[in-house]
């Protein structure tokens, strides 16, 4: 094998084997300790966790190196194949045939004992999983005894002995698989190679002709271990890096518009235009200075283009920008943009934070490891650190990560929409504020024109953005008509007053962007509906200057016959956080239940094509100037199907706020007849329908799968009905789809494929069990086979681990979440009726079978 694939494969042995035999040792501890059962359970996570992450990757290792080492015997059996002139032209690059014999033993030898580890390892997590599982596991008298039976059996000083073994054996395999391969070896891989691995190689390199026992291998062993030390830093930094992360992250960012052409450009640049008027404090010269606030306020009204202008200037700052604030110095730059109309959160201090730390510490692993040293100790001690992070912990990690400069870095942060923030904006105003009072930290800030903004950003450098974009607005106008057909022909017709319509629009907008794109777009449809000028004119005079009433005129400008539709797309599009457009192609239906007889039979690339761009024109025709669609691409490509580009979302924040006023709110229930419009059916409704017709990953499968049952159990909390007959369609959906329930990669993160080896789930009745899904049970238990009881009876005390599947639930099905998280005493008891009632019947059936034989 390669050497540095050696080298990453010895690197997963050593740890796994290292670890393992810490987990040992501390079990030992803490059976003999007294310091109680949360200890225990701690380390029993924290042990279970690691050793699982290490075992993967371990399995990877070897996976890419079955893949390497089959591409190099292919490579090796063509040149075999080509004539002689060609074969000596090669050999040169052909390691000599001695050499490759003995390090295809060496190689093979590192892979048995990675093998091992591996085995050894699992056999370790089989016997912690099983304390896990300790009946009362919760009192610490129980687990003792667990511990007890678990070292007298004496199988732990066998595993002990076989890890020893391994560990006195590995740093050779690797020498003799390294040394066969002499030439100097360069990092090729898409991380860059570790300087303990440079240092390893090259010393191969230089001493190559050295014999095996000539060689320093206490000096190669020290620089292999250094080597894997790294390597576990890494890992806690990925670890760390993965914690702060969210899924919605940069969803904000790129939700928001760029910039028009040529808009904006005059923030970054020195305009004398710009620069005469003293309505702003000139950005440039902000960047560069060294005295003075660092903090810039960017306000503006609702509509007026902070947002956008806030994502121009983040893709556009360079360190150049800076000047002589800086220096030489590097600028490390973060950003964060509020929106309250998405998760929690992308409107919350933790996701401020957490945001701005992973910026600014994914390419800074020794800041991290200093930022975060309480986790990372405890992370060698053993595995620790993985505990969730709160916001002491997050606020204290900023401070120090700005506390002073680290290795002459300076901080730039970008934080868009304070008014979105859903806490305390006094404390968000003093944590901004005390960040950008550090002379190496530069912040600016972006809102509304708020008293608790005003009052604390009065006296720093700021701008009011709807005095500033009349320029960018008329630009904007013009593009936008000059792109248009028909107004080109009346350009020609009327050009004097074609331009005293785009001045009108530049002036009456007062700087609010949105409300000319709202204008425009209303213009464009005259337009395309054959206006003259005169229309147009009349068009225009007719549309409110407030964005509010302009918002007020459109939806009640509908045609009378969308009215309806519009209103129930709306609703629709409120109850669900930006669907996707196919998603609400389904949700659309006005039956309910079409999905429950439909058979799982994958729809082709056309059917789905067709299906978007219906939905597509169904949105422009009846709801345009409220709801649009992230980036429409009319594609077959599966990949566009159910990607975050199909999202569907409001025009603005302006429009749902319009929206979900309470005048409004009440006009749209009034045009979907209110409680007879069925939401939580619909999506239920839309979910059955994507697992059954889309083709979709295995992550997605899982994702609509859950989903099929969170909105189950709301109609449930609702109604106090239970949707048996739609759950039963749900598992028999899933099972045809992923051709078993043992196939359903979500069953091994809740635990179905380790909770017994035997014991794989087989129904959806299993699945109800595990996930306490008490209604259902209650309700089917009369109608299922006492065999399907027996069987879905053992996962009664089913826990849902922490993992892919715990993120997914936790963040889209808090119902479900909260049903796997509730106590389960009622289960039990419902379990245990029902079983008790099917052997009661058995009995009076032997009776009757009994009776009929004897006294007929």
């Amino acid at each position: 094998m390669e050497p540095l694939s050696a080298l990453s494969l010895a690197s997963s042995v050593v740890q796994l084997v290292d670890f393992s035999i810490k987990v040992v040792t501390n079990s030992r501890e803490i059976y003999k300790s007294a310091e109680g059962a949360s200890n225990a359970h701690s380390f029993l996570s924290n042990a279970t966790g690691n050793l699982s992450e290490l075992s993967a990757t371990l399995l990877d290792e070897l996976g890419n190196n079955y893949l390497i080492n089959k591409k190099t015997n292919w490579l090796r059996a063509k040149f075999e194949k080509e004539d002689v002139d060609d074969r000596e032209q090669k050999a040169e690059k052909v390691v000599d045939e001695k050499v490759q014999k003995a390090k295809k033993a060496a190689d093979k030898q590192l892979a048995d004992l990675a093998r091992q580890s591996r085995k050894v390892a699992a056999a370790l997590q089989s016997k912690l999983d099983s304390l896990k599982r300790t009946p009362n596991g919760g009192k610490w008298d129980a687990l003792q005894t667990s511990f007890r039976i678990i070292f007298e059996q004496g199988e732990i000083d066998t595993l002990v002995a076989e890890l020893n073994s391994i560990q006195k054996q590995i740093d050779t395999a690797l020498l003799i698989s390294l040394r066969c391969v002499m030439e100097p070896v360069e990092s090729t891989g898409s991380k860059p190679m570790s300087r303990q691995k440079k240092e390893l190689l090259g010393s191969l390199h230089d001493q190559s002709h050295q014999a095996l026992e000539e060689f320093r291998m206490t000096e190669f062993s020290h620089t292999f271990h250094s080597a894997v030390d790294m390597d576990i830093e890494e890992r806690f930094c990925e670890m760390m890096l993965a914690r702060l992360f969210f899924a919605d992250m940069p969803e904000r960012y790129e939700a928001i518009p760029k910039a028009h052409r040529d808009t904006f450009e005059w923030m970054l640049t020195e305009d004398p235009a710009m620069a005469s008027t003293n309505t702003w404090d000139d950005f440039p010269k902000w960047l560069s200075n060294t005295s003075g606030s660092n903090l810039y306020w960017i306000a503006g009204k609702p509509g007026s283009g902070k947002s956008t202008l806030m994502r121009y200037l983040y893709d556009h700052i360079t360190t150049a920008k800076f000047s002589t604030w800086n220096g030489d110095d590097p600028v490390v730059k973060a950003g964060f943009f509020f929106w309250n109309s998405g998760t929690v959160m992308q409107m919350s201090r933790m996701g401020l934070l957490q945001t701005l730390l992973h910026g600014a510490l994914r390419a800074d692993k020794e800041a991290l490891l200093q930022i975060f040293n309480h986790r990372w100790l405890q992370y060698v001690a053993f595995a620790g650190g993985r505990h969730p992070l709160s916001w002491s912990e997050l606020r204290e990690a900023f401070e120090k990560l700005i506390a002073e400069p680290r290795g002459r870095k300076r901080y730039f942060f970008m934080i868009d929409g304070l008014d979105e923030f859903d806490g305390d904006h006094k404390e968000l105003v003093d944590l901004v504020t005390s960040a950008a009072a550090k002379p190496h930290v530069k912040v600016c800030v972006a809102s509304r024109p708020w008293l608790v903004f005003a009052d604390r950003f009065e006296h720093r450098p700021k701008l009011f953005l709807e005095q500033l974009t009349e320029r960018d607005i008329r630009k904007y106008v013009g593009d936008a008509f000059q792109g248009n057909r028909h107004y080109k022909r009346l350009i020609e017709l009327e050009p004097d007053r074609a331009a005293s319509l785009q001045t009108e629009i530049t002036t009456r907008a007062a700087g609010v962007f949105l409300w000319v794109r709202l204008v425009v777009q209303s213009l464009l449809d005259g337009l395309s509906d054959g206006d003259r000028m005169s229309n147009l004119f009349a068009r225009f005079e007719s549309l409110p200057r407030e964005l509010e009433a302009l918002y007020d005129r459109l939806l009640w400008s509908l045609d009378e016959a969308y009215f309806k539709d519009a209103c129930q797309l709306i609703r629709l599009v409120m109850s669900v956080e930006r669907p996707l457009l196919l998603e609400l192609w389904f949700a659309d239906d006005d039956d309910c239940t079409s999905t429950m007889g439909l058979h799982p039979r994958f729809s082709s690339p056309i059917e789905v094509k067709n299906r978007m761009e219906t939905m597509h024109r169904r949105i422009l025709a009846r709801c345009k100037c409220f709801l649009e669609i992230e980036d429409f691409c009319d594609s077959t490509m599966p990949g566009y199907w159910l990607s975050k580009k199909s999202q569907v979302r409001f025009f603005h924040r302006t429009a749902r706020d319009f929206l979900q006023s309470p005048e409004m709110r009440e006009t749209i229930l009034d045009g979907t007849g209110h409680d007879l419009f069925d939401t939580e059916r619909r999506w239920a409704n839309a979910y059955m329908g994507i697992i059954k017709t889309v083709h979709q990953s295995e992550n997605n499968t899982d994702k609509y799968f859950i989903m099929c049952i969170e909105y189950a159990l709301r109609v449930e909390k609702r109604t106090g009905i239970t949707p048996t007959s739609y759950l039963d369609e749900v598992g028999r959906a899933a099972t045809r789809i992923s051709e078993g329930y043992h196939q359903l990669s979500i069953i091994e993160d809740f635990g179905g494929a380790s909770f017994r080896k035997h014991l794989p789930f087989r129904s959806f009745m299993d699945f109800a069990v595990w996930c306490n899904l008490v209604g259902y049970v209650k309700a089917s238990a009369d109608s299922v086979s006492k065999d399907t009881l027996l069987h879905a009876a053992p996962f009664k005390n089913g826990v849902l681990s922490n993992g892919r599947v715990h993120d997914l639930i936790t963040s889209h099905a808090p119902t479900l979440y909260k049903a796997m998280t509730s106590d389960r005493a009622l289960l039990k008891t419902v379990l245990s009726d029902a079983l008790g009632a099917r052997r009661k019947e058995a009995r009076r059936t032997k009776w009757k079978v009994a009776r009929n034989r004897w006294f007929t």
